[in-house]
């Protein structure tokens, strides 16, 4: 049986935040941003295991930040870049994973999406041998074609 798994790359060190600290771990409503994406996966029935790719030399990670956890593990081979981070965390659970399996992939300093759009995106893969992407309507860029464009290009950065 297909199972969905989340894996999210949280190995940036917040170097275009210039924050004191990498920005999953900064606070949010008491608790790192980091967490909130990990509840909302962790709260979906349909979501098997939780990946967390970390730097291997990432200081500020604590495995208290897993407490009450059962779906989350950390793999620490995050890479260089977010690409470099999804594709060595992809490489790193393969042996957990079944080859007909999903992976979503959701970054770390993102906490603002929820469990209703996460079974939204499942329940319009579930039945298509194909991907999804997971977005909402940006209305700052529509109206702005300069911070479209550069949303776009960083997008395409993405893509192989």
């Amino acid at each position: 049986m297909t199972q969905y798994h989340v894996l999210i790359p949280s190995a940036g060190n917040g170097s275009r935040m210039q924050s004191v600290a990498p920005k999953q771990y900064l606070l949010l409503n008491g608790k790192p941003i980091l967490r909130h994406a990990i509840d909302t996966f962790e709260a979906i029935p349909a979501i098997s295991r939780i990946f967390i790719v970390t730097a291997p030399e990432d200081a500020y990670w604590s495995d208290d930040l897993l407490q009450g956890c059962h779906k989350t593990q950390v793999l620490s081979c995050g890479g260089d870049s977010r690409a470099a981070s999804v594709y060595q965390g992809l490489q790193a659970m393969a042996t957990y994973i079944d080859r007909d399996d999903w992976v979503l992939v959701h970054d770390a300093a993102r906490p603002g999406v929820d469990a209703e759009m996460v079974q939204r995106l499942i329940d319009a893969i579930r039945p298509a041998d194909v991907g999804g992407l997971l977005a909402l309507p940006l209305a700052e860029l529509e109206n702005d074609p300069a911070r479209l464009k550069t949303a776009l290009d960083r997008i395409g950065n993405l893509l192989p």
